[in-house]
């Protein structure tokens, strides 16, 4: 589970179990305006959306079953 954290910005949780393909998407979406939290668990990602604001969240489906 890794965070990045300033204030004042929005916080977009990743949820996908491949790694390579969780940091992809951080790669491709960073910008100046967004934090990104990532996980590569249900379980995680519990725990970070108790700690966080988090604006969006996005979930690979098949990590859920």
């Amino acid at each position: 589970m890794r965070q990045e954290t300033l204030c004042g910005q929005r916080r977009l949780l990743i949820v996908e179990d491949d790694r390579k393909l969780n940091d992809g998407i951080v790669l491709a979406l960073r910008n100046d305006r967004y934090l990104f939290s990532q996980c590569r668990t249900i379980a995680d990602a519990r725990k970070v959306m108790a700690q966080e604001d988090i604006s969006l969240m996005l979930l690979d489906v098949t990590a859920v079953s």
